[in-house]
């Protein structure tokens, strides 16, 4: 298991400037020069997590300056900085590596993990996540569907670069499904993704539900490129 450490909880004044650390367990798979598939983002209560910094140090496009991230070089250590803190930038901080494959890869491969580290004080996006709300009883089966604007890029056959995650209150996202249908390590036989084969729409089916099952799911695309969108 590939596994991604971040610094603990902290807790600054505003105008302040904080820096949050990522470590991971081996080498993350490297871009180009100081550049590797290392991600930040961050989530606020209620919402889905937000793309700031991909490749190491880019920043994401409407992200404020107050943003930065960098690297010690190593393909290990990783660092976010946030200048002069405003109380908006209160929230949980995930760092998430693309390590070996797009996004979270199975089939022998090293497995990214999503880490948090919390912090007390749209862009024009490649998927529409279907809002959907559902009240359901316990054993019964339930469907959540999701719309991409633009074809998701194909990764073989009827798989495409598209995952899901289940998230529950002040757990970070946890992968269920990638490539379509592929369900990660450890994910119960119940949960299901499938695709229409047409690259745009996607479903994640959940049979017997459980009163764990409870809580947001998202549809992530890895879409041409090292980009993340939500």
């Amino acid at each position: 298991q590939y596994v991604l450490t971040q610094s603990a909880a902290q807790s600054v004044q505003p105008g302040q400037t904080v820096s949050i650390d990522c470590s991971a367990s081996s080498t993350v798979t490297q871009y180009s020069g100081s550049r590797y598939y290392l991600a930040w983002y961050h989530q606020t209560p209620g919402e889905a997590p937000k793309l700031l910094i991909y490749l190491t140090s880019d920043r994401f496009t409407g992200v404020s300056t107050r943003f930065s991230g960098s690297g010690r070089g190593n393909g290990v250590d990783f660092t976010l900085t946030i200048s002069k803190v405003q109380a908006e930038d209160t929230g949980v901080y995930y760092c998430h590596s693309r390590h070996s494959g797009p996004l979270h890869t199975g089939g022998g491969q090293d497995r990214g993990k999503l880490e948090r580290g919390e912090l007390s004080i749209n862009h024009q996006t490649d998927m529409t996540i279907m809002m959907q709300q559902f009240y359901i009883l316990p054993g019964q089966t339930v469907s959540i569907d999701c719309s991409a604007s633009s074809t998701v890029t194909q990764y073989s056959g009827s798989q495409y670069y598209l995952a899901w995650y289940h998230q529950t209150s002040g757990e970070a996202p946890k992968l269920l499904i990638y490539l379509t249908s592929d369900r990660f390590t450890g994910v119960s036989t119940r949960f299901s993704g499938s695709g229409r084969g047409n690259g745009v729409d996607f479903t994640l089916t959940i049979s017997k539900v459980q009163a764990e099952d409870t809580g947001d799911y998202y549809c992530q695309s890895h879409h041409s490129g090292p980009v993340f969108t939500q």
